[in-house]
């Protein structure tokens, strides 16, 4: 019985390591049409809850799922919607 437990422990494992390993890390940096820096931008993954917002470097780093629909928004400027 003990054998088992061990053994669905180690399954479980690698399980959630296999499930987490499909995301993929986004970096980048907000910039407007001239490539100046856009301070304060929130970046989410479009219909979930998460999202961050920009460094004091206008840097960004989220982990999402490949394909997924990054929505990037702040104040003066039209919202804008990237896929990954």
């Amino acid at each position: 019985m003990k054998r088992l437990y061990g053994l669905l422990s180690v399954l479980f494992i690698f399980s959630v390591q296999f499930l987490t390993a499909q995301n993929i890390d986004v970096r980048g940096k907000i910039t407007d049409n001239n490539g100046a820096a856009i301070p304060d931008a929130s970046i989410s993954i479009k219909g979930t809850r998460t999202g961050t917002k920009t460094a004091a470097d206008d840097s960004f780093k989220l982990s999402a799922r490949p394909g997924a629909t990054l929505v990037i928004t702040t104040i003066g400027f039209t919202s804008s919607d990237v896929s990954t």
